[in-house]
């Protein structure tokens, strides 16, 4: 039980990390066309 929990959060964990990274591309991304445009 413990062990199936342990690994749940881990999972959990990494979609974070990777959501998170995805975010802050996609933001850095829009920033930068958005100071494209504003040029």
């Amino acid at each position: 039980m413990i062990h199936i929990i342990t690994s749940n959060t881990k999972t959990y964990l990494n979609l974070n990390t990777l959501a998170n990274t995805y975010l802050y591309l996609l933001i850095r991304f829009h920033i930068r066309s958005l100071l494209k445009i504003a040029r």
